[in-house]
């Protein structure tokens, strides 16, 4: 089983742009090798986030993705912190990541990728998950 974090980033290109990030997202959702896995302060922020006037999405559109989200992700509850100074708020992706012994954290978010040497998780962008992970299906 593949275990997946999704930054909220790629969440919302998802769901704003489609494309790649819709890619990774439905590849995540539907492959049967795959887990989302994310913990309770990321599903709040992804609610939150969804929910920001400045996107335009449609009660109906937040329906859908709170609707996925609850369907599909497998909630995990981090046991450990990991002091992120470059941006405390993706702390808690690191601490999903590490609590969830996930195998990939994706992320269009430069500073996050510079985590890499603080859990053992690959932390790759939306398109080098896509390259590597579902092209390779």
């Amino acid at each position: 089983m593949i275990r997946v974090v999704l930054d909220t980033n790629v969440l919302i290109s998802a769901a704003l742009k489609g494309g790649l990030p819709q890619a990774v997202v439905r590849y995540v959702t539907q492959a049967p090798d795959c887990e989302w896995v994310a913990s309770p302060s990321i599903l709040r922020e992804y609610r939150e986030v969804l929910a920001r006037p400045k996107f335009h999405l449609t009660p109906g559109e937040i329906l859908t993705w709170h609707t996925l989200l609850e369907r599909v992700t497998t909630l995990v509850v981090p046991d450990q912190t990991i002091p992120w100074k470059r941006d405390p708020k993706d702390a808690r992706f690191l601490e999903c990541a590490l609590a969830a012994s996930a195998d990939y954290l994706v992320s269009g978010d430069q500073d996050l990728h510079a985590a890499h040497s603080q859990i053992a998780t690959q932390i790759l962008s939306p398109q080098a998950f896509h390259q590597q992970v579902v092209q390779k299906q």
